[in-house]
């Protein structure tokens, strides 16, 4: 039975490693629609060799000019990832609405897998009490980027003082601001957008 275990175990080994990856697809900003080149994408395993459970890649391609890519490999791979440059912030691909990170492999096949990246801008958020009615008013902000719903801000502000955030690096698109102001106990609640493109500096005034 012994035997027999380990016969199993390593039949299921060398099948796994029989196995072809063939994936196609395209790299590209979903703003702009422009292609995005030199960006890696990648086949990788789990490996218990240097670091138990970390990743080993095991085939790779760069993008074209237009940010197509074709990748094949035949033998033990798990999952597809995509690797850009730091001027670069990562999203993914899109999964049922929802981008994902990595993607497991589908063996016998072609999978047709598009990722999405873009550049930054540089964003600086400035509140101004202009009508204080008191210590007690309060503006309670949400701020949402438009590539990715984890980039939601909230933070709440009570009093007269003013407040200026430092610039810092968003991914670009648009940016949607919604703010409520409680002032002598009456609740108003406002929204604007500013769009933040590729390497702008955009400082959004807020005065309430």
């Amino acid at each position: 039975m012994r035997y027999l275990a380990v016969l199993l175990v390593l039949s299921t080994f060398l099948f796994s490693c029989k196995k072809k990856y063939h994936m196609v697809g395209r790299v590209f900003n979903p703003i702009t629609g422009e292609g995005i080149a030199n960006a890696k994408v990648k086949f990788s395993r789990t490996t218990f060799d240097a670091i138990p459970g970390g990743d080993e890649e095991v085939a790779n391609t760069l993008t074209d000019s237009n940010g197509n890519y074709d990748l094949e490999f035949k033998g033990r791979a798990e999952v597809v990832k995509l690797e850009v440059d730091a001027s670069l912030y990562e999203l993914g691909t899109l999964k049922e609405g929802v981008y994902q990170q990595a993607l497991q492999l589908e063996a016998k096949k072609t999978m047709e897998v598009n990722w999405h990246a873009v550049q930054y801008g540089n964003y600086s958020l400035e509140v101004n009490n202009v009508n204080c009615g008191g210590g007690g008013d309060t503006i309670i902000i949400n701020q949402q980027n438009q590539v990715e719903s984890l980039l939601n801000i909230d933070w709440t502000l009570v009093g007269c003082s003013g407040y200026t955030t430092t610039m810092q690096k968003t991914p670009m698109g648009w940016r949607y601001i919604y703010w409520t102001v409680i002032r002598g106990g009456v609740s108003s609640s406002f929204s604007d957008q500013i769009f933040i493109g590729a390497g702008q500096d955009i400082v959004y005034v807020l005065d309430y």
